[in-house]
């Protein structure tokens, strides 16, 4: 608020901030449908616990955590969570707002990790992407919400 609120400090924060949001939702979505692992394969449950197998030298098996690239663990993250109220859901990957989703995650690293202080500058650009990036992941879980309630809303209708 004030003569302080659109500073580029402000601006950083408030973007920084934001994916933190977007990382914690797909990170809830996945383990809500942990939840209901049974409906997932074995290599479903590893993705959506972010883990893999290996053997050590003894031959025993050994779980390693295995952090996925965030944009596609946010599809994933959505169709599995769909998945368990019976619900289809396909993440539109064609829109210009996924576009900028990816341009935003780019920039959230350059302002979370700067090389040099040129990493830190935030044009209007990235700006005016990065809020066509917050609104298609906006969107994009509401619409899916949209579903899964209605899928939800079915399988009532179905059982009564």
């Amino acid at each position: 608020y004030g003569k302080h609120a659109n500073t580029p400090f402000a601006r950083r924060t408030l973007l920084r901030t934001h994916f933190a949001f977007i990382e914690g939702m797909t990170y809830l979505l996945r383990q809500v449908a942990l939840a209901s692992e049974d409906i997932f394969s074995a290599a479903e449950q590893a993705a959506l616990r972010e883990e893999t197998y290996l053997l050590d030298k003894q031959g025993r098996v050994q779980t390693q955590e295995n952090f996925h690239k965030l944009l596609p663990s946010i599809l994933f993250s959505l169709r599995c969570y769909a998945r368990i109220h019976g619900a289809s859901f396909e993440p539109d990957t064609s829109s210009r707002g996924w576009q900028c989703l990816q341009q935003y995650k780019r920039v959230r690293d350059r302002l979370t990790h700067p090389k040099c202080a040129a990493d830190l500058y935030l044009s209007d650009d990235d700006l005016a992407a990065c809020t066509e990036g917050a609104e298609w992941f906006k969107e994009t879980i509401l619409r899916m919400f949209r579903i899964c309630d209605e899928a939800d809303k079915f399988y009532r209708s179905q059982c009564t």
